[in-house]
């Protein structure tokens, strides 16, 4: 969740019509995947690749992209999606793993309404060593707001891509008893978003994540996190915590249950904003996850609801 209050919409046909867009990008990926691995792997590959050494190559390739959605013995991903909460673990070394998904937004101040749709809000996490993992996120991705004037029915839209940010997470403490497993998360926006999104500076963010198993299926897990922010030459501190209780309810299915929040220091307008939300998780196979969440706001300065779905791949 973003600190920045989100435009809502009716539930009306148009509403949901322009909603759709958001899951295009997801649709034609799956799409150019599944008919990718279909040239490769035709009988009338070599009429498209003519070197055998391509051939090998393109065929090694196509089972790389298959590989986590076919059965392993690998270890069970731990993701940082779908809850507020980061995993406290970091990706193997040599191993690349994509979290994405959408996510809309609801909100009802006064006699204003608005709706934020936003996706693909992906993060590449590429483990580089047992202590150092690499980020790429587009946190928020693409983003289509509308809202809606309840007394005069004026309807005002805006849409564009948010800022990208580059990040580094850092193994810190092994569990060992009471002792938590533990990490840093630094990361550092990018300001290349549209105008109407993204922010002036680049933008540091600090999150520490800790995390307890307190029996083989029930989980304790808390971050806190400072984040400093500039938004029309007004420089503040945004402190965020959150606390996840996750439960495995068989080897496939998980579940979570969490409390967070946003607190700030220094901005004109930042109130403090708290959200419960909960979800469930589902694991195809060890490499390839899918889950969905849904939450609501706690104090009026929240937004009312949100909800969203995504996936999580590892290769």
């Amino acid at each position: 969740m973003s600190r920045n209050k989100t435009m809502d919409g009716q539930w009306t046909g148009n509403r949901i019509r322009d909603g759709w867009w958001c899951l295009w990008p997801m649709v034609v990926a799956a799409g150019l995947w599944i008919t990718s691995l279909g040239v490769v792997e035709s009988a009338e590959v070599g009429d498209v690749f003519e070197d055998p050494q391509l051939i090998s190559s393109a065929r090694s390739f196509a089972e790389r992209l298959k590989s986590p959605f076919l059965p392993s013995d690998d270890e069970p991903l731990e993701t940082d999606r779908p809850d507020f909460v980061e995993a406290s673990s970091l990706v193997p070394p040599g191993r690349v793993q994509l979290e994405s998904g959408y996510t809309y937004v609801l909100n009802r101040p006064g006699n204003i309404e608005s709706t934020t749709q936003k996706a693909p809000e992906f993060v590449w996490r590429i483990g580089l060593t047992e202590r150092f993992e690499m980020r790429i996120l587009w946190d928020s991705g693409y983003l289509l707001e509308r809202e809606i004037d309840r007394n005069t029915g004026t309807v005002t839209t805006r849409s564009g891509g948010s800022d990208m940010d580059l990040g580094l997470k850092t193994a810190l403490l092994k569990p060992d008893g009471w002792i938590p497993q533990a990490c840093l998360i630094s990361t550092l926006s990018v300001p290349t978003g549209a105008d109407a999104f993204h922010s002036q500076k680049s933008q540091p963010k600090f999150n520490l994540i800790y995390s307890w198993d307190l029996t083989d299926d029930l989980s304790f897990s808390g971050s806190s996190g400072v984040q400093y922010l500039f938004e029309n030459d007004d420089n503040f501190v945004q402190i965020s915590q959150g606390l996840t209780t996750g439960y495995s309810i068989t080897e496939k299915w998980g579940m979570y249950l969490e409390w967070f929040a946003f607190f700030y220091d220094g901005a004109e307008s930042g109130e403090t904003e708290q959200y419960a939300d909960g979800g469930f998780t589902y694991k195809f196979t060890p490499n390839f996850q899918v889950d969905i969440r849904a939450g609501v706001g706690l104090n009026e300065a929240s937004n009312d609801f949100f909800s969203g779905v995504g996936y999580s791949v590892r290769w």
